[in-house]
Parts: structure tokens; C-alpha cells; sequence
């Protein structure tokens, strides 16, 4: 695997598993993950889901893999709303 693939990956097909690998991380090392309210969890989560595709799609473009259009900027967004939506609404319950 290349690192141009890599990041188109983190971009959309990958971003679920680099979403939950990079919060199993966060919740090993910060101990007051766990006190957090379920609405900071969220945000927390939400973060996540936007900074790792758009921090992808920075590297591509500063790397010359990929030229910068609005359309990249859509597709990250929809990306990350949807591993957003699809992990609120299958652990609520735990949050």
C-alpha cells in the first residue's frame, strides 16, 4: 500500500476503522474519557470523524496526490457525517 492510497482511504473507505483505532487510543490514554457527559463523547467522536479525513485530504493536496476542489471538501464532509451517524446510532445505548 502506498501512502497516496493510505490517505485516499482516510478519506472515506478506511475512515470507520482509523475513526475507532485512533478513539481506542484516546480512551487508553486519557483516563477521564470515561467521566465525560455522553453529549462530550460525542463531541469528542465527532472530532474525530472530521479532523482524521480532513487532515488526510490536507496531506494529499500538500503532497501533490490530489488538486484541491470543493468536491474533495464534499466527500470528506459526507465521509465523516457518515461514520458519525453510523456510530451514534449503534452506541447510543452505551453512551
Amino acid at each position: 500500500m502506498t501512502l497516496e492510497v493510505f490517505l485516499l482511504g482516510l478519506q472515506g473507505p478506511a475512515l470507520a476503522a482509523a475513526v475507532g483505532f485512533g478513539l481506542s487510543f484516546l480512551i487508553d490514554a486519557w483516563t477521564g474519557y470515561g467521566n465525560l457527559s455522553s453529549v462530550a463523547k460525542r463531541l469528542v467522536f465527532a472530532g474525530f470523524c472530521l479532523a482524521i479525513p480532513t487532515l488526510a485530504l490536507v496531506a494529499g493536496v500538500a503532497l501533490g496526490f490530489q488538486e484541491y476542489s470543493i468536491d474533495l471538501i464534499w466527500n470528506v464532509l459526507v465521509a465523516a457525517c457518515a461514520v458519525f451517524s453510523a456510530g451514534t446510532l449503534t452506541h447510543t445505548r452505551n453512551l
